[in-house]
């Protein structure tokens, strides 16, 4: 096992190096200081793999894991996962050839190895929220049962007032500069810089699952537009925006079946549901629910000119643009099948659903949710169903865990997230090669806002869906309705986070 897991381990960190070198990688200005290759686990022939880079420059090729030499005396760690297959790559994973399942494999052989423990996988339910919910009841029992959970952020975060999870802010094996870490993300999660309970960053592939991103007909395009790559343009070019989104959306509508009537069977230019589709729609034009003070505390800052602009042409695009439709669910069944089929010019979802695109017959391209202004920057929103990593403060493990955590987010950051973002994502699914820069910058610009993570808490003001819902196109009236009950649920988040 020793000579094995560093060799797969190395097979699958080549490939991510070369598919990398391709497509001209992903530079992270924020990583660790050091630059050597880790050949403790990739193993010495890697070196000759790693790519010229600036001083200081971190990427995939050249990071270092900076953990101390660690044994753990074969300590028995407990990590729990979500059992939905879309969920369960976090965690768990069998090696069956698939690239991104023998990598997941590959990690967590390589961890045990490296930290003299043994990784012991448990799956309570497919259920995302009952996984939340038995959490939360093990940690009221008092129960030893879990080191690790990968669980729900929605749902998850809600019990963290409750004082049941461990805080990682001071964790002595955790290097929160590093490039695996979305450390912004997290302390936007919180109150203040001391308090960091959910972990997130390539240390969760469903974070990378769950990024906002819109697919699109090309030769439709192409025969609408005159050239099948303009998307990709108007996004390089900073010109890639709601309004222009919208204009598009709405000449791309026509009565294909030729009977005068608005449906089925007719193309349209988009769709998108009353509920998840907004707040990506929402958050990518930068129309965020709260800011941060300079202490760190969340201030509702939703109720302002831009909000109210936004919310106009946001309805008006729902109900009143001809080539938009309202999907009946989240899971956009019909929908992507649709578009598939040639019914839909766009297609805004998520990188997930790249694997229900397979079949499409028609070369499709992917470009990122569209922002508010050209002087805005490009924003994606994390999707709250993406996976969080806690651990219970009923765990015996917390000195250890953090050490865990560490090798985990930094060997999904050099092979992991290389075999789904580069092999999966870039080569098997997207058809062209500006792709890959495109999906480079929705990655850079991955983040959540406060407001979102606890919308439930604020009245459900973190996100516009029941302004969207109401259809009354009237966003003052709404706000007014809910501004009470939402600084109330705000005040008496912050107040608990301040005391756990």
């Amino acid at each position: 096992m020793k000579k094995t897991i560093p060799s797969l381990l190395t097979a699958l960190i080549l490939a991510g190096t070369l598919i990398f070198s391709a497509c001209g990688g992903i530079n992270d200005d924020d990583g660790a200081a050091e630059t050597a290759v880790d050949e403790t686990v990739v193993g010495s022939e890697t070196a000759d793999t790693v790519s010229e880079t600036e001083p200081g420059e971190i990427n995939r090729e050249n990071a270092k894991l900076g953990l101390p030499e660690l044994d753990f005396g074969g300590e028995v760690l407990n990590l729990l996962y979500v059992g939905e297959e879309v969920y369960r790559q976090d965690i768990y994973a069998e090696q069956n050839g698939e690239v991104v399942d023998d990598a997941v494999y590959a990690r967590n052989m390589a961890i045990e190895e490296l930290l003299n423990v043994k990784l012991n996988l448990i799956c309570f339910s497919n259920s995302t929220n009952d996984t939340a919910a038995h959490i939360g009841n093990v940690v009221l029992a008092g129960d030893n049962l879990y080191d690790l959970c990968s669980t729900h952020q929605s749902y998850t975060t809600k019990l963290v007032t409750e004082g049941y999870f461990h805080n990682f802010a001071d964790d002595e094996f955790i290097g929160w500069d590093n490039a695996w870490w979305n450390r912004d993300y997290m302390l936007e999660m919180g109150v203040g810089e001391s308090r960091i309970y959910f972990l997130l960053g390539d240390i969760s592939l469903m974070r990378m699952k769950s990024l906002a991103c819109i697919y699109y007909n090309r030769e439709m395009y192409e025969s609408l537009h005159g050239r099948a790559d303009e998307p990709y343009d108007l996004v390089f070019n900073g010109e890639w925006t709601f309004d222009r989104f919208s204009s598009l959306v709405l000449d791309a509508y026509s009565d294909l079946n030729g009977d005068s009537t608005v449906n089925v069977g007719d193309r349209f230019g988009a769709f998108g549901s009353k509920s998840k589709s907004v707040e990506h729609f929402q958050y990518a034009c930068r129309v965020t629910t709260t800011t941060k003070d300079s202490e760190g505390i969340p201030r509702l800052t939703l109720n302002n000119e831009r909000t109210a602009e936004f919310a106009e042409k946001f309805h008006n695009m729902y109900y009143n643009n001809i080539g938009f439709t309202i999907a009946a669910s989240d899971k956009f069944e019909t929908d992507i099948t649709g578009f598939v089929s040639g019914y839909y010019l766009f297609c805004p979802v998520w990188f997930r659903h790249a694997d229900q695109l397979r079949d499409m017959e028609t070369d499709y391209g992917i470009i990122n949710f569209p922002k508010y202004e050209e002087s805005d920057e490009y924003s994606t929103l994390v999707h709250n169903g993406s996976t969080v990593f806690v651990t219970p403060i009923t765990s015996q493990q917390t000195d250890k865990i953090g050490a865990v955590c560490e090798a985990m987010a930094y060997y999904n950051y050099v092979s992991v997230t290389p075999a789904y973002y580069e092999v999966a994502l870039k080569v098997k699914y997207s058809r062209d090669d500006r792709t890959s820069q495109l999906l480079d910058l929705i990655s850079a610009s991955a983040y959540t806002n406060f407001g979102y993570v606890y919308s439930s808490t604020i009245a459900g003001m973190g996100t516009m869906r029941s302004f969207i819902s109401a259809n009354s196109n009237n966003f003052a009236s709404w706000y007014a309705a809910k501004a009470d009950a939402a600084q109330a649920g705000l005040d008496k988040l912050v107040e608990l986070y301040l005391v756990i």
